[in-house]
Parts: C-alpha cells; sequence; structure tokens
C-alpha cells in the first residue's frame, strides 16, 4: 500500500509452495501438467501455453516449466523451469512470473508480452528457496519491480551464475526510491536464463538445458501482522469512485471478515464487519482524498484495493 505503516510480516505467496494449482492440459503433442494456467485472476504463470500452438513450420514448441516432484524443498512438489530451443535462431527461457493472461495473443500480435500485474503493496524483501544447473555460463534471474503507472517505486535484481544442486536460500530485499508513492503494478519474474527479452520474444538469450527450481516463496514485511494471498486471490472493486457519502466494495465471491479503511499515512480511519458480496460503508466523515481498503479475514487479506472521497 502506500507507507511502511502498512506493517506486514510475510506474504505467502499463496501456493508458494507449488503444490495445489496444478492442471493437467492436452496439447496436440500430448498432455502436459502447468501451473496457475487458466485462471485469469492469478498472478502468476508460465510459458506453457506456447506448446500449444504452431508458431512457424520449421521448428516446435516446447515445454518450459514443469512439476517437479523429485525432491522438492518442501511437501510433494517445486517448480522447475528450463530454457528450451524451438529451432536454431529461438532460444526460449523457462520463466514464471507476472506474466498475462493474454500472452499468447499478445506474442502472436506483437511479438512481445506483458510481464505485469495490479499489485497494491510495498513487501520489503522476497523469500524462497532455489537449486540451478548451469550450462555454459548461463545465469539464473528473478527480477522484482514495483511501479506506480510506469514510475519505478521499487526493484530488485538477483542473479545465480553457480550450480547449485541443493536446495539454497534466497533472501532479495527490495530498493525503494520513494516511500510514500503508491504501488499500482508488479512485475516479480523467475528465469532459468537471466537475458530474457519480453518485449522481443524472438531474441531472447539463454542456454538450451539450463535449469531453475524454486520452492517456498513468499513476500516479506517489516513487522507482525498479516498475510495476503498473491495467487487466486478475490478480486474486489469499490463503487461509485470517486464518492462522497458511502462507498460499497464488492467481490467475485463471497467472504467473512472485516472491512478495513485506511488513509494515505497507513492509519486506519473506518472498520466494520463483512458478510457476503458486497459491503457499504459510510465515509461521510471522512476528508477528501485517497484512501485504502482491505479484507481481512483472522490474519488474512483477502483483497484490497483504493478508492478516492470527493
Amino acid at each position: 500500500m502506500v507507507s511502511m505503516l502498512f506493517a506486514q510480516t510475510q506474504e505467502q505467496i499463496k501456493d508458494g509452495g507449488f503444490e495445489t494449482n496444478w492442471s493437467e492440459l492436452t496439447a496436440p503433442r500430448g498432455k502436459y501438467w502447468d501451473f496457475n494456467a487458466k485462471n485469469v485472476n492469478h498472478l502468476f504463470r508460465t510459458l506453457n501455453s506456447l506448446y500449444e500452438i504452431e508458431i512457424m513450420p520449421q521448428f516446435t514448441t516446447k515445454l518450459t516449466s514443469f512439476k517437479e516432484t523429485d525432491n522438492p524443498y518442501d511437501g510433494s512438489s517445486a517448480l522447475r523451469m528450463e530454457t528450451v530451443a524451438f529451432a536454431d535462431n529461438l532460444t526460449v527461457p523457462g520463466v514464471f512470473g507476472t506474466i498475462s493472461y493474454y500472452f499468447i495473443e499478445e506474442f502472436l500480435e506483437t511479438g512481445s508480452i506483458e510481464v505485469l500485474a495490479d499489485f497494491e503493496s510495498r513487501p520489503k524483501r522476497l523469500t524462497g528457496y532455489y537449486k540451478y544447473e548451469s550450462v555454459r555460463g548461463d545465469s539464473a534471474s528473478i527480477e522484482i519491480e514495483l511501479t506506480n503507472w510506469g514510475e519505478v517505486i521499487g526493484r530488485a535484481l538477483w542473479k545465480e551464475k553457480e550450480t547449485k544442486l541443493e536446495w539454497e536460500k534466497f533472501d532479495i530485499p527490495i530498493n525503494y526510491v520513494n516511500d510514500y508513492a503508491s504501488v499500482t503494478h508488479l512485475q516479480l519474474i523467475f528465469s532459468a536464463s537471466a537475458e530474457y527479452n519480453f518485449n522481443d520474444l524472438m531474441n531472447c538469450k539463454g542456454q538450451p538445458g539450463s535449469k531453475f527450481w524454486i520452492d517456498n516463496i513468499a513476500f516479506e514485511y517489516n513487522n507482525v501482522g498479516l498475510r495476503e494471498p498473491l495467487m487466486d486471490r478475490t478480486i474486489s472493486k469499490a463503487h461509485p469512485n470517486p464518492a462522497t457519502t458511502s462507498v460499497t466494495i464488492s467481490f467475485d465471491k463471497a467472504l467473512e471478515g472485516k472491512l478495513v479503511i485506511y488513509n494515505v499515512l497507513g492509519a486506519e480511519v473506518a472498520t466494520q464487519a463483512v458478510s457476503g458480496n458486497t459491503s457499504e460503508a459510510n465515509i461521510s466523515h471522512l476528508a477528501a482524498g485517497t484512501y485504502f481498503y482491505r479484507i481481512i479475514d483472522g490474519n488474512t487479506i483477502r483483497t484490497s484495493g483504493k478508492f478516492i472521497v470527493e
């Protein structure tokens, strides 16, 4: 959200252990497993949908991400990304991240894909566990960028060029350049080859066979507090927006908990119980300006957003 006063301890990326959100899909060349492939509300997905299309007759698309059940860090599965060659002149990195649900259409129309997702939190660091198998000097990377409608608010870049065949922890601090500017979008990309190029996917760089495993990924915050799932999240909308005397928050599925409204300094200015698909709040006592809301169930943020009071 807007300031460090929105203090949380650890934002568990829902199913950041890669245990449950797998689907078995069918392509012309056979069945395969993919993570979060068909849910438009998920923040994260792979490039495996490329497997379902034939781009040019001289080469065949391949899978780039896999459900890894052999020696995960925790639980029964992890995610393995592998850079592959579609042809002599086209290398596609194994990637997982904030890739648009409609990236196939974007790629076929423009040769590029969108790698941003709506986001409103200010995590302090990203943690998790990884393994890496480097081919011919290739490097794995994790790139984080938080923006406000294109203006960079915070970023981090992590690279690994050494082969690590045993699980190790990564702990990546995020460098913020403005403590008070609000966040609107997140770019978070895990790649088996650091020199990916989503502005021109036909010119990605990397070494086929480089493999990058990840498991138990999570955002961390400053203080003891709340967790917010990022995958399979609830979608909400405030209306009217701008509002004057009251605002209604609508959800795409029924929720139980409480609605909490904050001002731009992170101070709580209103709270009330929530049950169902909507919650109407009296805001006649609030001064004009921007406000943020969360729906909280226990210690979990089910959804969040913002609205303007005129």
